[in-house]
């Protein structure tokens, strides 16, 4: 496995599905995981006995990010003359992706490279993606034309990209969560609020929590006792709190700051329901987190929403009056937060779970290698 970041150690989430996928992974097969940028040092280490190598160095620029790609494929050569891999799995086209298909054309075995977000897409409403990068655009499309096997999580994601790059033709694997972890029973956080309403996300532009707070102003006028709790940090954090202030709605919304991945059951427990206004999502995890967990997600029709929520509690991103008015439906009626928890539980079930995936990936390698 080839990624731009990975877990400095055991109790380190740097990206938690990578970690989950590579575990479940090395119990039946050898896993060796190189990181090209995190952590920032030079190293080989184990985490929960997966081997890693870390290439980073800290550095910024594009000549230190070339350096430390070239590394990390002169790692990989090295390790395969010593012990060969079957195959190279790149994740981020425009990271992993290229140094996976480097290496493995230099040691002449087959590549699968992993679109994670928005290395070959771009969303006009906020100006995310790469997609239209003159660079940074060329670079991830060299990644993703010269794998093996092109891979995205959603038919959302396979079609944005069908429609931005048609020369590309991504398959479809669903990547699952840890049931174990992610589940409805367990202990649950003290939310404010009558009907607690939850949304895990960074504070970033692609995020669209500004959209969220107007359409939640709009609701919170027609619904009393709602309270919407913000899990997640980012660069917008002062801006949306002071966005809060104008309209009115301080009182009624919580910003969490970061919460360590452990502690997030706890939270989607605690909610009546979660809400992902996001513009983009290649897939969207925190959909499958709290479908686990027994909570239902609304919000954007982007990443993997359409197949864990009905289409008509769902809206074009930024659509601030249709948001608003889910909001309130789902809110003041219990019955149907009910039915779209089980809709959405019940979908973990049918193949949305880490076990599914790994034998997804399997199967997967084996073509490739066949």
């Amino acid at each position: 496995m080839v990624t731009p970041g990975y877990s400095a150690g055991d109790d380190d989430w740097c990206i938690p599905a990578l970690q989950d996928l590579a575990f479940g992974l090395g119990q039946r097969h050898d896993v060796h995981v190189f990181s090209t940028t995190y952590p920032h040092r030079c190293d080989d280490y184990q985490v929960k006995g997966i081997r890693v190598s870390s290439l980073g160095d800290g550095r910024s620029g594009r000549l230190a990010l070339i350096r430390r790609m070239w590394r990390t494929a002169t790692a990989i050569s090295a390790a395969h003359r010593h012990d060969p891999f079957d195959v190279l799995h790149g994740f981020w086209a425009d990271a992993g992706g290229i140094v996976a298909t480097w290496a493995a054309q230099r040691l002449s075995i087959p590549s699968v490279v992993t679109v994670m977000a928005g290395e070959l897409s771009y969303e006009p409403l906020v100006g995310y993606g790469k997609g239209r990068r003159p660079i940074a655009g060329r670079i991830a499309r060299y990644g993703a034309r010269h794998a093996d096997r092109l891979l995205v999580f959603s038919g959302y994601h396979a079609d944005r990209i069908r429609q931005e790059q048609p020369v590309l033709q991504p398959s479809v694997v669903p990547f699952g969560t840890d049931i174990e972890r992610f589940g409805p029973e367990g202990p649950r956080q003290r939310l404010d609020g009558k009907i607690p309403i939850v949304c895990v996300a960074s504070l970033v532009p692609v995020k669209c929590h500004a959209f969220l707070l107007e359409a939640f102003s709009l609701a919170n006028s027609r619904v009393p006792g709602l309270h919407l709790h913000l899990v997640g940090e980012g660069e917008l954090a002062p801006g949306l709190r002071r966005q809060a202030e104008q309209l009115g709605i301080s009182r009624a919304v919580t910003f969490h700051g970061h919460v360590e991945h452990d502690f997030l059951p706890a939270f989607y427990r605690a909610a009546s329901f979660c809400v992902l206004p996001s513009c983009f999502e290649s897939h969207g995890m925190v959909i499958l987190e709290a479908a686990a967990c027994g909570r239902v997600t609304i919000g954007s029709a982007v990443g993997s929403m359409a197949e864990f929520c009905p289409a008509e509690y769902l809206s074009e991103a930024g659509n601030i009056p249709v948001l608003a008015a889910n909001m309130q439906l789902v809110a003041t009626e219990s019955n149907l937060r009910s039915r779209l928890a089980k809709l959405a539980a019940d979908k973990i079930d049918d193949g949305y779970s880490m076990a599914r995936s790994v034998l997804a990936f399997e199967s997967l390698y084996r073509q490739v290698v066949g």
